[in-house]
């Protein structure tokens, strides 16, 4: 958010409009996108699948249908994933919410999502978008 908001700041004058963040946010994920790139080929494809789910939102990660559905294996398997990914940083677990360590990692194409990380600029604007709006069209910035 901080790199986010730096970026927004950079580009506006007078007041901020819904485009400027959209343009900030596409900039800086084109910015970090190598990083993201790097990070995910390191990846397992268990690891990646279980990053999708939590993307998806899903809540159950250990159940029997998600387990299918993204191909996790056994939920011990899922848990050992969880851990690893815990170890590398790529998530954050704090009692049972599991979280991107880096929030734009998981702003990723709707699909391959991490599996084809440059690809594409079509991201989940939306709730960005709603951090930084005011009840009106704009918003000031105080240089």
């Amino acid at each position: 958010m901080q790199q986010l908001s730096q970026q927004v700041w950079l580009r506006t004058e007078g007041a901020c409009e819904t485009e400027t963040v959209q343009l900030a946010f596409e900039d800086l994920v084109m910015q970090l996108g190598l990083l993201f790139q790097i990070l995910t080929d390191g990846l397992t494809t268990r690891q990646i699948n279980f990053l999708n789910a939590i993307i998806n939102k899903e809540e159950k990660l250990t159940s029997q249908e998600v387990l299918n559905d993204y191909n996790l294996g056994t939920s011990a398997n899922a848990l050992k994933v969880k851990r690893s990914l815990h170890d590398k940083e790529i998530i954050d677990i704090v009692r049972k919410t599991i979280d991107f360590n880096d929030p734009l990692y998981k702003y990723l194409p709707d699909r391959g999502g991490l599996n084809s990380w440059s690809s594409t600029l079509s991201f989940k604007m939306k709730h960005l978008l709603s951090l930084f709006q005011a009840s009106s069209t704009s918003v000031p910035i105080l240089h």
